[in-house]
């Protein structure tokens, strides 16, 4: 029987197609078991912060959102009410909002909103409070809005006028302005101005003093313009 070249090139070959298709197969199933293992190490952690480090040890962006979508929302959600570290649960939310900002909006719904508003109210260090409220915010927008009324703004106010960073006092006072433009406007309102001065006035470094101007300049308020002649 007579084969032509093509026939007899795919006859001899056509063992080694097959086998590359069943490794494929294989391959496949390796990368199903790599997500299924770090999706089950994700909903076993007890320290939410340990979280952001399993997902970068994915490079594949596809396969972290895989990921995901994979975990346990409500379960992570009862680890993050929790936890009483603001930075952690902030840490633990910036992983999800830069890698799927549809999962990240899902677990900030199922936070209780008062016992977050708790430990932000216990908490000292304005930055850590701004720090959770800008990826509060970036996660979902109106759940950020209704916790910013929900804040203490005289207790709020007592850690700002204390605070001596004026870098801290501004990235704080923005953040909240981001979740909540009248809230933020509020505080804005409530600061010592004179010990406000003072501060910028005894701070070296011009980028510090810049940021904290223009975040306490939010829509031109007056406050902004007092402050905007010692830079």
């Amino acid at each position: 029987m007579n084969h032509t070249e093509k026939e007899r090139k795919l006859f001899y070959f056509s063992p080694y197609i097959w086998d590359w298709r069943k490794y494929m197969g294989f391959f496949d199933k390796i990368i199903q078991s790599k997500e299924q293992i770090l999706i089950k190490k994700i909903n076993a952690v007890s320290d939410i912060e340990k979280i952001s480090g399993l997902l970068s040890s994915e490079s594949n962006k596809q396969i972290r959102n895989q990921i995901l979508e994979g975990i346990d929302l409500n379960l992570l959600s009862k680890k993050v009410n929790l936890e009483q570290d603001i930075k952690k649960i902030a840490d633990c939310i910036s992983c999800l909002v830069v890698n799927n900002e549809m999962i990240s909006s899902r677990l900030v719904m199922m936070i209780d909103p008062v016992i977050l508003k708790k430990k932000m109210d216990d908490e000292k260090e304005i930055e850590k409070i701004g720090s959770c409220f800008a990826w509060i915010t970036g996660a979902n927008k109106e759940f950020g809005n209704n916790l910013a009324r929900m804040v203490d703004l005289d207790l709020l106010k007592e850690k700002i006028n204390q605070n001596e960073r004026v870098d801290q006092i501004g990235f704080c006072i923005g953040r909240i302005y981001e979740a909540n433009k009248d809230i933020g406007n509020s505080l804005i309102n409530m600061i010592d101005l004179d010990s406000l001065k003072k501060k910028i006035s005894k701070e070296t470094d011009k980028y510090y003093v810049d940021f904290c101007i223009e975040q306490l300049s939010c829509d031109g308020n007056d406050l902004g313009k007092n402050l905007g002649n010692l830079s």
